[in-house]
């Protein structure tokens, strides 16, 4: 069995991966603006294509930031900017075992797959087009919470032998005493 420090190495990788995966929808959505033509690497059809999507509203500001602040708002970013900000701070949190922190990170991993859950609806029935680098953010974010799942409960385990331990030296003392 795997580890706290295992655990950590593979959160770190997932949040690279997600980190790349959102570098490359900016780099797409950019590419979009500067050429209407332009087509992703990951485009193999109609229904499955990244230009598609990141071609729509929903590409920034998760389709809503938009609606309510404004297109020009500074927060009307693409949201593979948001998804370079969560992976790299969901990284950092992954090197960290300090049990306050890591339910933090479950947290952040929660509400990542209740988005992923927003956007995969939007992907199938709105967009009607797949994505595959918006389904492998799907994916990692689903490994994450997993593995921040796991990291959280080995954590409490340390935390419960040591207190364990703490209370038998105590009791030992006590008894030593009497």
């Amino acid at each position: 069995m795997a580890g706290v420090t295992s655990i950590n190495i593979i959160l770190f990788v997932l949040c690279a991966a997600g980190v790349g995966a959102s570098y490359y929808s900016v780099f797409v959505e950019k590419a979009l603006e500067q050429n209407e033509k332009y087509q992703a690497l990951c485009d193999i059809n109609e229904q499955v294509s990244c230009t598609k999507v990141f071609g729509t509203k929903y590409a920034k500001g998760f389709g809503v930031v938009g609606k309510y602040l404004g297109e020009k708002h500074i927060l009307n970013q693409p949201n593979g900017v948001y998804g370079i900000v969560f992976y790299a701070l969901l990284a950092f949190l992954s090197l960290v075992n300090i049990s306050f922190l890591v339910n933090i990170q479950l947290l952040l991993a929660f509400l990542s797959n209740g988005m992923s859950v927003y956007l995969g609806y939007l992907l199938v029935y709105v967009i009607k087009s797949i994505c595959v680098v918006c389904v492998a953010t799907y994916v990692i974010n689903f490994l994450i919470l997993v593995f921040t799942i796991v990291k959280l409960r080995r954590i409490s385990r340390k935390l419960s032998k040591k207190a364990q331990k703490a209370e038998n030296k105590q009791k030992k003392a006590v008894k030593k005493n009497k």
